[in-house]
């Protein structure tokens, strides 16, 4: 069998290869699309090929949302943390006192309030020493980002606060050292008081932890 083809472009541009076999059947096969470059051609071509039919769009899809992510667990509110010491009645004790309120300030990042409350723990431990029954207990509480307490705690009589700020205009008042210490102390703290307990007292004083 012998066919003869044919070639001839098409309305398109397209080559269209025609042939016609023995039996007169007509052999119509087309040829690769070609390549058009340099051209307008070159630039619809592409276009041309991704449509499918007239008015067909396709709609985007909206991005896939974002995976929740597990909630944190809420923050725990730090504890108070509380230390203490006892003093004797010694030449060393008020130094060994300042060292180890110092300590604590600085490891809980308190440095600026080391100045004031070395003073005042000095003036505390020394009215619980000389006035009170040694040995004396010192206690220094840390309540986070509130406040921090010292307390002297001595068996020795106690006090009322005050009466003890309304005597301080007189001229007795200044030359007491018990009242002028606790005139120190009333200046330097936050807020100061004493507390009557079943066997001598408490003397406190709180400044800021800010």
């Amino acid at each position: 069998m012998s066919t003869t083809r044919t070639s001839s472009p098409d309305a398109a541009g397209d080559v269209t290869r025609t042939g016609v076999d023995q039996d007169g059947v007509v052999d119509t096969s087309e040829s690769p699309r070609p390549r058009f470059r340099g051209s307008r051609a070159a630039t619809l071509f592409p276009a041309l090929l991704g449509c499918h039919g007239a008015g067909r769009h396709e709609t985007p899809r909206p991005p896939f949302p974002p995976s929740p992510r597990p909630s944190a667990e809420p923050t725990r509110p730090a504890r108070p943390e509380s230390h203490s010491l006892v003093l004797s009645e010694d030449d060393d004790s008020a130094g060994r006192l300042r060292n180890w309120v110092t300590g604590h300030l600085r490891r809980w990042r308190l440095g600026h309030l080391v100045a004031d409350l070395q003073l005042i723990a000095t003036e505390l431990a020394t009215n619980a020493v000389r006035h009170g029954h040694a040995p004396a207990r010192v206690t220094l509480t840390r309540q986070p980002d509130a406040y921090v307490r010292l307390g002297v705690t001595d068996t020795g009589p106690a006090f009322d606060p005050e009466h003890l700020r309304t005597s301080w205009g007189s001229a007795d008042a200044l030359e007491d050292c018990h009242g002028r210490g606790l005139m120190l102390v009333d200046a330097l703290s936050t807020s100061w008081g004493a507390d009557r307990l079943d066997i001598g007292k408490r003397v406190w004083a709180e400044l800021a932890a800010t």
